[in-house]
């Protein structure tokens, strides 16, 4: 198999394992339920509002020493944030630990861009970059849908109850820890 195909399925399955996040659809369902017990406008304006601080700040530090760490401890780093900040949101988390997770959150963001300036740093031949795109963003859509579509069935199979979702992200971000590893 050629080197640039190699790469660029490993891209695809890491970032497909990245988006496959079933607590995402239902995340504001799950912090005004019982399990965070938050208000919808508490939600709107503490929780997103770190979440999109924290994917700017990620994306900032990640850009800026991607090409000095060559890309692979930043792809690591990002790999260990989403799991710790989600495991933070299980258990009736308080308000601080939601804000801190929501900061870490927004790390995911981050993930796509690093990974794709990785692809592209690693295929030589400009004429495979429309075809890796192109296989790496299938993959990525592939990974939100089969995500959306387990939180439906976890959801409906649990009666409306959130609590096991964000169970479900830490085991998910374990998942492609090990990819990584």
């Amino acid at each position: 198999m050629e080197k640039w195909k190699k790469t660029t399925y490993m891209v695809a399955i890491y970032l497909f394992l990245i988006d496959l996040r079933p607590l995402e659809p239902f995340m504001t369902a799950y912090l005004i339920g019982p399990d965070a017990s938050l208000s919808l406008d508490e939600v709107a304006t503490a929780i997103e509002y770190f979440k999109i601080y924290g994917s700017l700040f990620t994306s900032l530090l990640m850009i800026t020493t991607a090409d000095y760490f060559l890309y692979k401890p930043n792809i690591i780093f990002l790999t260990i944030c989403p799991c710790v900040f989600y495991f933070l949101m299980t258990c009736k988390p308080s308000v601080t630990q939601l804000r801190v997770s929501a900061f870490g959150i927004g790390s995911i963001h981050s993930t796509d861009k690093i990974a794709y300036c990785y692809l592209y740093a690693k295929i030589k031949d400009v004429e495979q970059y429309q075809m890796a795109t192109g296989i790496v963003t299938a993959a990525v859509q592939l990974g939100i849908v089969v995500g959306d579509i387990l939180a439906q069935i976890i959801v409906n199979a649990t009666g409306g109850i959130y609590t096991i979702l964000p169970y479900c992200n830490v085991f998910s971000n374990q998942t492609h820890y090990v990819f990584v590893i």
